[in-house]
């Protein structure tokens, strides 16, 4: 193949001023290859790799600022399309009751003949869901029958959480129940980290037909959409 003397002289100009492999390549319109071959013995003067370096360095971080948006920008069309598409939305007693049994199910303690109804997370915003269904679902439940207890860190101001996690549950701090304080090894802080609590209702009734709904409507769907395996 016979060698464009015009492109290899620009490429080893190029290359000897500090431009990159593929710039060169794609500015002269050859393969990177060809620039690769024609370069390969230039000796690269050591302020011209440094300014290389600083180059790609820079580059380096715009391209991860660049990911760092877009994914930014998508993260918020899916939170507008979410919210777009529940905005309408009412959410009836039956419905609440099965979001709320289904929440239960998977993050809700459980007790023999279902006798226990807690609910524990560290997320403030599934505490807060979490209710919210709650009350739609059992409207004339007795709102002096639920009770909070916090799991804290050392590095945890008491008070201050107990304030924040009322906030969040709108359950007052009197029914908050003694906080459990968890070891801590002083090696790592989670910064922002608001602890974790139980969220506990005391009534029987509640805690059977919460866990009976989450089994009824799990197995309903096993049965009828679930491939059978013939096991």
């Amino acid at each position: 193949m016979r060698i464009k003397m015009a492109e290899r002289n620009e490429a080893v100009l190029r290359r000897i001023r500090g431009e990159t492999i593929p710039d060169i390549a794609g500015k002269l319109h050859v393969s990177k290859a060809s620039v690769s071959l024609w370069t390969r013995d230039i000796a690269i003067p050591k302020r011209t790799l440094r300014v290389m370096r600083e180059r790609q360095m820079k580059n380096r971080l715009l391209a991860h600022e660049a990911r760092r948006r877009g994914t930014k920008d998508k993260l918020a069309a899916a939170e507008r399309e979410a919210r777009q598409r529940f905005m309408q939305k009412n959410i009836d007693r039956r419905e609440a009751l099965l979001l709320c049994s289904l929440l239960y199910w998977c993050e809700g303690s459980k007790s023999k003949n279902d006798t226990e109804f807690t609910f524990t997370n560290a997320e403030p915003l599934m505490i807060r869901g979490f209710l919210s269904l709650f009350r739609t679902a059992f409207p004339d439940a007795d709102p002096k029958k639920l009770r909070v207890n916090m799991h804290l860190h050392e590095y945890h101001d008491e008070r201050r959480q107990r304030k924040f996690w009322s906030r969040v549950t709108g359950i007052p701090e009197a029914q908050f129940t003694k906080t459990f304080w968890k070891a801590h090894t002083g090696k790592t802080t989670r910064k922002g980290y608001p602890g974790c609590v139980h969220v506990r209702y005391y009534d029987v009734r509640v805690s059977r037909t919460v866990s009976a709904t989450a089994r009824a409507f799990l197995g309903f769907v096993s049965d009828d959409t679930m491939p059978h395996t013939g096991l």
